[in-house]
Order: C-alpha cells, then structure tokens, then sequence
C-alpha cells in the first residue's frame, strides 16, 4: 500500500515506522515535517535521506557551520544571499560563496540530515506531508545517510543508558533548547548594562561548563555532542560580540530594531532602499502612481525610516489626493525624526496644493531652517512671494479706477 501523502503522527514510534516505510517504498522526493512551531524539510533519494532544512533556531546549515567553527557568523547573509540570487541549495550556495570548503559543505550537511531526524523522532505529535520529485540529490550536493543505523542509536532514547550519561544527555539537551531562543544577553546570563568584567568572567563560567572536556570520558552519542558544541559555540560568540565595543553597539543595534518590529536582515532593508530610490525618482518625474507603490512597499518593508513615511504621504496625496491621510503619513515621518527636512517640504506642498498657502510657508521655511540648501523649499518659497508681490499690483476692477475715471462717469 502507497504511503499517504499527508498524515498525523503520535509519538517518536511512528516516525520511526514511516522512515522504514520510506525506505521500503524508496521514495524519492521530500517529506515537510510540522511540529507546532518548528518545520523540517528532509530529502530522500530511493529511501534515504541526503539533504535537510529547519525554521527551528540552531537548525540551519549556515548555523551548524558557525557552531562548528567553519563559517563566521557574519558569513551567514553572505551564503543566504548567494542562494536567493543564484536559487541554489544552501550548501551549493555555501561552495559557491568561496566561505566554505565543499568537505565541510557536505561532512556538516550529513550532521544537520542525522541531527533533524533524531530531532524529529522525539518529538511527540506532528504531521507530514510528502512531495514526491526524482532527481533532487543531482542538483544538490549531500550525501545518503543510513536510515537504519541511525534509527537504530541508542541516543534517540535514553532508556538504558548508564545513568551518568543519561544525566549528562538530560543536561545538555535542555540547555541546547533554552539556549535557542536567547539573544547574547541572555545565553550569558548578564543584563543589557553589564560590564566588560562581567561578560569576561561568565563567558569563562560557561566555557568550562560546556566545554568538551568536561564530558571526554563519556559516550554522548553524536545529538548530544552537536548539541554540546552549539551550546559552546553560542557562549563564544555571545562574548566575542559583547567584548568588542563596535560589535556590541551594532548588537544592541539590531535588538533594539527587532523589538520594534522593524527589519534586521541586510537583504531586506536594501530592498527598501532601493524601492524607496524607484519611489522618489518617480515622483520626481511626476509619475505618482508607480511613485505610490514603491514608496508603499518601503514603508511596509522598514516602517522605521522617516523619509520613507514622508514621501509616501506626498505621493499618495499627488497619487489620490488624500489629504488627511497623507499629512498623517508625514507626521508620523516628524514623530520618528523631528529634524526631518523633507519632511516639512513635503507638509508645506501638501498644504500649498489644498490652497492652505501660510500653513504652506510655514512648513517651506521649517525646512530651511533645517536645511538652508534645501532647493524645492528655496523655490517654493520664492515663488509664493512672487505671486504675493504680483497680486499687489493687480489693476483694481469693477469701478475701482482712477480719479479720471470716476469724473467721466459723473
């Protein structure tokens, strides 16, 4: 009987008993594992499994690579970004990159293809769903993995084991799943003000507790020693960052960026700018449709930027004249940054155009006084008292004439 594409399981049993069923089948093709929160991706090739992705923190290749010392961890974007423009494998992407030998591509992929699978046969309930597609494991670089000897270790169970080592594995697995979730701060155990005293004497604390040397003399099994060198490898990195005055201010940085919700990933706030760079030319050029989605989509991308805010306001105003939600959008570009000058240019052509003309020189002359260079502000400006000056010596209509005027009319 085929395998179901798509099914529930209860318990690490019945994991088993599928890998043995897609063995049996020889399946080729890959099965999406969804334990609550956490997705795996495992590929096969007649049966056995050569390749595997996570979303579970820690999980990844590019962060097995870290944790085994092989790629620094500012490399990582270098790799992703070498796989969304190339489209390839992770690992093709890590060769590719020049950041990683293919040996220690492939030798780290087996080790995250063995880790996921144990990892998923704990687990207690989930669902799979299976895709079957032949010919995967030539466009991808892993190798096939014994299903049955690695079902068969004794480390995807602890029953039986000598109680040393079961403590031991008990210890370390805990640790390894609240250590996935921490930032810096957090994997060391020192608050956001700490000293560098501080980090230097809990990175040494840690370091000698999750130190291979402390469990040379027993048999972890290969979980729990990637799980011991993940927990070291994260103690290390939280230090080398928190240690070093540059590191640790780009650090701070970027968590202060995510507690706000905005976008840490490089790729992504490029992607901003450069929609935000299409935007602005756009409207320019007074295109202010094509202006209105592009600043739409930087805002959206990195809601953070005020300038973003700004101009998306006078682009949907120029775009759909929507006065009181673009001077809302502009404001909220000053509540980010109230220095902001274009932002005030931005206000004062807003409120020139719905005829609000000393709202509009208000605005116009904020922005110079943040920014005297300002040109648009500087024409705006210039040609508002023009207009002032021209209004002034308008002939006077309707009977207003001169003394001449008025006796012939007598």
């Amino acid at each position: 009987m085929a395998i179901p594409e798509s099914a529930q399981f209860q318990g690490g049993e019945s994991v088993r008993r599928f890998f043995m069923r897609l063995l049996g089948e020889r399946f080729s093709g890959f099965v999406d594992f969804d334990l609550a929160t956490k997705k795996r991706r495992v590929f096969f090739d007649e049966g056995k499994p050569f390749s595997a992705q996570s979303s579970v923190p820690g999980e990844s290749l590019t962060d097995l690579l870290v944790t085994r010392r092989l790629l620094r961890a500012e490399d990582k974007a270098v790799i992703l970004q070498v796989a969304r423009d190339k489209k390839l494998p992770l690992e093709l992407a890590a060769i590719d990159s020049g950041k990683v030998s293919e040996k220690d591509a492939v030798d780290t992929l087996r080790a995250l293809v063995e880790l996921l699978i144990t990892q998923s046969v704990s687990e207690e309930s989930g669902s799979y769903k299976l895709t079957s597609k032949p010919g995967l494991r030539t466009r991808m670089k892993g190798e096939l993995v014994d299903t049955l000897a690695l079902l068969a270790r004794d480390e995807i169970s602890d029953v039986a084991l000598d109680p040393q080592v079961a403590k031991a594995r008990q210890e370390i697995r805990e640790a390894f799943e609240k250590q996935k979730t921490q930032g810096h701060y957090e994997v060391l155990g020192v608050g956001e003000k700490a000293s560098a005293d501080e980090i230097k004497k809990k990175y040494f604390d840690l370091a000698k507790l999750w130190h291979t040397d402390r469990y040379g003399k027993l048999d972890l099994g290969e979980e729990a020693k990637l799980q011991l060198e993940s927990l070291f490898g994260k103690v290390s990195d939280a230090f080398n960052t928190l240690s070093d005055p540059r590191k640790r201010s780009d650090y701070d940085a970027i968590m202060d960026r995510k507690k706000k919700g905005l976008p840490t990933d490089v790729s992504e706030i490029m992607r901003a700018e450069s929609a935000f760079k299409r935007g602005d030319a756009l409207l320019t050029r007074g295109e202010f449709q094509g202006a209105l989605k592009e600043l739409t989509l930087a805002k959206e991308i990195n809601p953070g930027e005020a300038e973003f805010w700004a101009l998306y306001g006078l682009a949907l105003y120029s775009a759909e004249h929507k006065a009181v939600e673009a001077i809302a959008a502009v404001h909220k570009a000053i509540e980010i940054q109230p220095q902001l000058a274009r932002a005030f240019e931005c206000l004062g052509r807003i409120h020139k155009a719905e005829g609000e003309n000393q709202k509009a020189r208000n605005n116009f002359q904020k922005c110079l006084d943040l920014d005297p260079k300002n040109i648009n502000a500087q024409r705006e400006l210039r040609l508002m008292a023009m207009r002032a000056d021209s209004g002034k010596h308008q002939p006077v209509k309707n009977g207003g004439g001169g003394i001449f005027s008025k006796l012939f009319k007598k």
